[in-house]
């Protein structure tokens, strides 16, 4: 019987040491108790698309995400049809937009899946996704209904009678009436961004007329359509320094 008294005192003397050591181990300073915010670094609702308004290929992606977010680092993940991950490096925000390089580049889609954090946090974020544009599309004036424009690059000259780039440019149809051709001048089919409307004449000496200020849009447009009938081709004669026919400076709004 005093074996297991004795056994007992001995439990209750090692659980006591035990429990000292744990407490000794904490750490009290003058009986403060530190508390710590485990809060969202910034709002969510931020929205993502395709910069490149030229090409569906993309290498990276534009952020545009709340005020409150602007100094956090943020870090984006885009999803291809194929299931592969393409990822950005961790980036500050210095702005509310900002187009981030993704790893490896993407094609881009309406479908895709877009993922983003901030310091760590998962940041809801929207994809939309427009396609981009050709280097021209047709419409039928009277019926909106669309016509084909072909533009293919026939030669660009550097000499005696200055630069210019010579697009041949063709319709169809042309029995359906008058057409009204807008060319979407950011286009990287036409070299760099042309700046300047040299002597476009349809075929026959039939002059383009040209439509509105489209040049003063962003991207910029140029729309002509043909001053009578509805003729098959015509050229396109863009960035013009010839002496012989200057050109229109299409900034001039």
């Amino acid at each position: 019987m005093k074996r297991i008294a004795l056994a007992v005192v001995l439990l209750i003397a090692l659980i006591g040491s035990a429990s000292m050591g744990s407490a000794a181990s904490l750490t009290v300073r003058g009986g403060v108790i530190d508390t710590f915010t485990n809060a969202r670094p910034c709002a969510d609702g931020a929205t993502a698309t395709g910069p490149s308004t030229t090409t569906a290929t993309q290498t990276a992606v534009r952020l545009t995400v709340p005020a409150d977010c602007v100094g956090k680092t943020v870090q984006v993940t885009i999803v291809d049809a194929a299931g592969v991950p393409h990822s950005s490096a961790p980036t500050l925000m210095t702005t509310v937009t900002r187009d981030i390089p993704v790893a490896g580049g993407y094609t881009g889609t309406s479908n895709l899946v877009v993922r983003a954090t901030v310091d760590g946090w998962n940041l809801a974020t929207t994809w939309s996704y427009t396609p981009p544009l050709p280097m021209a599309s047709c419409r039928i004036v009277a019926t909106n209904a669309p016509c084909t424009a072909t533009v293919t690059l026939d030669r660009r000259s550097s000499g005696f009678f200055g630069t210019f780039s010579y697009y041949d440019v063709t319709v169809s149809p042309t029995n359906q009436g008058q057409w009204e051709v807008t060319f979407n001048l950011d286009h990287p089919g036409y070299g760099s961004v042309p700046t300047r409307l040299g002597n476009s004449i349809l075929d026959n000496d039939v002059q383009v007329t040209r439509v509105g200020a489209a040049s003063c849009t962003t991207p910029p447009r140029l729309t002509v359509r043909p001053s009578a009938g509805s003729p098959g081709a015509f050229s396109l004669i863009v960035n013009s320094s010839n002496w012989l026919f200057p050109g229109t400076d299409l900034r001039s709004c």
